[in-house]
């Protein structure tokens, strides 16, 4: 008899959990440390139609709760990435094989020291706007309006990036509409950082916002002073 060349023994089990939870065959066989045939021959065996995953919607890794699969035509569809929420209240987009591996347990936010071990430690005294910034019922504004939008920038229509709920009245000048979903609108980071750049903090107003929305190229200069200006073009 000829002798094997090789031989593999893996846990069929082990590997469908893990294919649910990363999603492809590639993450997979690189968790595992063995080429993609041998892993796409298991799957097979245990009847999986390779290309499907389990929705791990809901699911909680670390500090982060899964809240939706970004769509395939943001990133490569055999790499999942999953849109979740931080307890912290940041949304952030983390690849799936990251989330199980435990590679991504935050937005990043539990690698800055907080309370009394902060440089920024106060006395425990809080500003009343970063109260209401941090409490649930901010949060749950703030989670509305991104369901509403189907966590997509409002203004350049991407999905799959850190997103900021945007006061359309701000935030500092009109109290009474800190918590009306209406007032709000989502946008990518990026987006919403531009938004403030060109047209501050203070007073803004919807009409602004259909400007900013209208104009698509945004030209952000930052002069010799750190001095950092946005126009349109």
């Amino acid at each position: 008899m000829p002798k094997l060349k090789h031989r593999v023994e893996l846990d069929i089990e082990k590997v469908v959990a893990m294919y649910n939870e990363c999603g492809g065959v590639v993450p997979t066989a690189k968790h595992f440390r063995r080429r993609t045939s041998i892993i796409s021959n298991i799957l097979t065996m245990a009847g999986i139609s390779i290309g499907t995953f389990n929705d791990i919607s809901g699911k909680r890794y670390g500090s982060l709760t899964v809240i939706k699969r970004v769509d395939h035509s943001v990133k490569q569809a055999n790499k999942p990435y999953w849109i979740c929420e931080c307890d912290c209240g940041k949304m952030v987009t983390v690849k799936g094989s990251n989330l199980q591996s435990g590679g991504t347990k935050s937005c990043g936010c539990n690698r800055h020291p907080k309370g009394k071990i902060s440089h920024a430690w106060k006395g425990g005294i809080t500003p009343a706007n970063c109260e209401i910034r941090n409490s649930t019922e901010y949060n749950d504004w703030r989670n509305s309006v991104f369901r509403r939008d189907d966590y997509t920038c409002s203004v350049c229509t991407s999905r799959g990036h850190t997103l900021a709920a945007h006061h359309i009245a701000n935030f500092a000048d009109n109290p009474s509409m800190r918590f009306d979903i209406g007032n709000g609108i989502t946008m990518c980071k990026d987006c919403h950082d531009a938004f403030h750049i060109i047209f501050g903090k203070r007073n803004n107003n919807e009409e602004q916002l259909h400007t900013f929305i209208a104009r698509k190229c945004i030209v952000i200069e930052e002069n010799s002073n750190g001095i950092i200006n946005g126009t349109f073009k």
